[in-house]
């Protein structure tokens, strides 16, 4: 009778097992937490190194990032955008199986605010130089205004900055974790730009 008990533990803690159960568990098919591969995720994208980055998404074949393209204005952006963003793990979830969360606190330009800014103080420059008598003829010209005005905002960019906190599933595929990335989340990697 003790050993067909036996036997019926072991088969138990095997289906139990193989079945996958949702229950706390150490992963032992990756040597990184949830949250150091979160962290190595935004820092490829510190780097601008995107094929880095999107290795660790789960559930996008490409956030859309263009290693140095575009014109001088989008990649002006980018480098604020980049320079822009620190994150900070609030907490680590448990590991459930192949599943975990992270909650994070992420700051980031937010190109909304930034964009109504600028094109205020674009609008004021251009109108005080047309009224004594500059005239702007060409896109150069005012994207010269542009330059000129976002270069001066620079000193006070972090009044368009963003924070917020985030829960940012993660799952375990071919020995990384990786993001789940929500539209909230994405929103604010790309700076609040959709």
């Amino acid at each position: 009778m003790k050993r067909f008990a036996l036997i019926a533990v072991c088969a138990v803690l095997i289906a139990g097992i193989l079945c996958g159960c949702n229950m706390p568990s150490i992963n032992l098919t990756t040597t990184t937490t949830p949250s150091e591969d979160l962290m190595y995720f935004f820092e490829c994208l510190a780097k601008e190194d995107y094929a880095a980055a999107e290795e660790y998404v789960y559930n996008y074949s490409s956030l859309g990032f263009v290693q140095g393209g575009g014109d001088e204005l989008d990649q002006r952006l980018s480098k604020l955008l980049t320079q822009s963003r620190s994150v900070r793990v609030v907490s680590e979830g448990e590991v459930y199986g192949k599943d975990s969360t992270v909650t994070i606190e992420l700051t980031t330009l937010d190109f909304k605010k930034l964009e109504t800014a600028l094109s205020e103080k674009v609008v004021e420059e251009i109108k005080a130089r047309q009224f004594v008598g500059q005239t702007f003829e060409t896109e150069e010209e005012i994207l010269a205004v542009v330059y000129e005005i976002l270069d001066s905002m620079s000193v006070s960019m972090s009044d368009y900055y963003s924070t917020k906190q985030f829960d940012v599933d993660m799952k375990l595929s071919d020995n990384h974790w990786k993001i789940v990335c929500s539209e909230e989340l994405y929103s604010a990697i790309i700076g609040y730009a959709i």
